[in-house]
């Protein structure tokens, strides 16, 4: 929680963020393909092209992030023209193909204290009761540039037909400077969630006077979230999470009138852990808004020591979580504020976001879906930006699969591809569909249909409605390599708009390589007994060849250390 009484402070940031956009094929493994001896496979994939982006931007507007804003707001041209052009290091070169359409929102992590905290100074005293209220922004901050206009709507569109990209990085700038002057109790991620859950959600949210209320979704902040776009959620702030449950609204009772939390106002958050809402609710909630968690991005430049997230490629969150700097306590020389968990001479400093962090790994390793964390106590933040692209990169387009699949005599691989259709569509209306089953998405029945899989034979490319296991084309060639293979639709037989696709699969790798489930006997011979060779351990349980760690950083990437200390894949049916 920020001191609220404390003098303003300002921290440096710089944020660039940007989207990796893939036709059709991403260089990612597939996550339940690596490597098991049997792969036993149920993975959400994108085997269509993505080129929409919807990017709510959460941005902290309490009294130490005045240059945080400003150097937020420079760096937006970049972000946008890298996003809308694909060249990302500005080098004329296309990196990847450019997003045609680009929906921005942003809101302030400012809701109120439920009118029991309005201190002179603190920020909560203009809208003591709910703040900002996780509407979107449509009017420039107080350090917005003069040349704004006076009003925008309230999701900004950018159209790559038409729209030039850095009128449009102005136009969101306005909105991000915010100013200074919004409550210093934060809550980052139930704006997040208030801003775009639907009324249709059994989500309830605080209104006026602690009344519940749904979320403002499809209502005031309607138009926002599309079906067929990659969701990212962008929180930049310099605070910990105090998201506070509607009937706990008294831990924000100023210290003199407070026996039920008693203590310094700015500790209360980190004090009284169980009187907010707990992390969970975000992780769920989040995903609810996608169809398919894979295209749902939660990233978050905070409060974390520098160091702890210089390997931009193997985000540990453990590690983070274990550092004694971000240990959430009072601070040694102060205790009536937090202890800072990173303080970078001529930068600025932050506080232990420890909530925030968790919900990006639960995202991230149990959840199917994507989270990243970067520090926002740099100067330079070339890292950040790598780490976000590879992020999105690796989870759009459809799947490069990591090992090849055995064809039957046949020409078939033995795998389905299972789509869920949009509301209103049938199986039956799309060629190379049958219906397996209907199900409940956000409260509506969508259909389940399997997906014909035609034979390849004799090199060629089938040519019946439908998809195809592809280790021979040269579109394959020039988007998995020429070693690569994927899943690929027949021409005209492609996924219509808003479905989702599944992955199910249940056949051998193609690998004589020794690796995690080979088969072994302990204490037996080289023969019998492969481990030892390359550096793995025989399972004296399971006879497999089994990896040995203590966290999943001792893992290959697609592993996740469990709680017996091995190295596993959860998607076989491992944990």
């Amino acid at each position: 929680m920020k001191s609220v009484l404390r003098d303003r402070a300002v921290v440096a940031l710089l944020a660039i963020f940007a989207v990796y956009f893939l036709l059709s094929c991403t260089r990612r493994d597939l996550r339940a393909l690596t490597p098991c001896t049997v792969s036993g496979v149920v993975e959400n994939i994108q085997v269509n092209t993505v080129d929409k982006i919807d990017l709510l931007v959460v941005i902290d507007d309490s009294g130490s992030m005045d240059v945080e804003q400003s150097s937020l707001g420079a760096g937006l041209p970049r972000l946008i023209r890298a996003l809308t052009s694909g060249d990302l290091d500005q080098d004329s070169v296309q990196d990847f193909p450019p997003a045609s359409d680009i929906h921005v929102a942003v809101v302030t992590t400012d809701m109120g204290t439920g009118g029991v905290f309005s201190a002179s100074g603190s920020g909560c005293e203009t809208q003591p009761d709910l703040g900002e209220d996780a509407i979107f922004q449509t009017t420039p901050g107080s350090n917005a540039p003069g040349t704004c206009a006076s009003s925008f709507p309230s999701v900004l569109n950018f159209d790559g037909s038409v729209d030039d990209p850095d009128t449009f990085a102005s136009e969101v700038e306005c909105l991000v400077r915010r100013g200074t002057e919004g409550c210093g109790l934060e809550h980052q991620l139930e704006v997040a969630l208030k801003a775009m859950t639907p009324s249709t959600s059994s989500l309830r949210f605080r209104g006026a006077s602690q009344s519940s209320v749904t979320g403002h979704g499809d209502t005031l902040n309607d138009g926002f979230l599309r079906e067929d776009a990659l969701l990212v959620t962008l929180v930049v702030s310099d605070e910990e999470d105090c998201s506070v449950q509607t009937s706990e609204m008294n831990l924000f009772h100023p210290e003199q009138d407070n026996t039920e939390y008693p203590g310094p106002i700015n500790l209360r958050c980190i004090d009284y852990p169980d009187a907010l809402h707990p992390v969970e609710r975000y992780v769920d909630g989040y995903l609810e808004l996608k169809q398919n968690p894979d295209l749902f991005v939660f990233a978050a430049i905070v409060g974390v020591p520098t160091d702890l997230v210089a390997d931009t490629s193997n985000i540990n969150f453990d590690a983070i979580l274990a550092d004694s700097r971000m240990e959430a306590k009072p601070d040694a020389l102060n205790p009536e504020i937090p202890a800072t968990s990173c303080d970078v001479s001529g930068v600025g400093k932050a506080y232990p976001p420890r909530r925030i962090v968790q919900v990006a790994q639960s995202l991230e390793e149990e959840k199917g879906s994507n989270g990243i964390i970067q520090s926002i106590c740099q100067s330079n933040y070339n890292g950040a930006l790598d780490a976000i692209v590879e992020k999105i990169g690796s989870v759009l387009g459809g799947a490069c699969l990591p090992r090849a699949l055995s064809r039957n005599e046949s020409g078939l691989v033995n795998c389905d591809v299972i789509e869920t259709l949009p509301s209103g569509t049938s199986c039956s209306s799309l060629s190379g569909r049958a219906l397996v089953s209907t199900k409940k998405v956000n409260g509506e029945n969508r259909e389940l249909c399997r997906v014909s899989q035609q034979p390849v034979l004799g090199g060629a490319a089938p040519t019946d409605a439908g998809w195809f296991y592809d280790d021979f084309t040269t579109d394959t060639d020039s988007r998995c390599g020429t070693e690569g293979q994927r899943i690929a639709y027949v021409d005209g037989a492609s996924p219509i708009t808003g479905t989702s696709v599944r992955l199910e699969c249940l056949q051998p790798v193609q690998s004589d390589a020794v690796g995690i489930g080979t088969p072994c006997t302990p204490g037996g011979g080289s023969s019998s007994n492969p481990c030892s060779n390359v550096d793995l351990t025989c399972d004296s349980i399971s006879n497999t060849c089994q990896q040995t760690c203590t966290s999943d950083a001792d893992c290959d990437s697609g592993f996740r250390c469990s709680t017996n200390n091995y190295c596993v894949n959860p998607t076989c049916g491992q944990t």
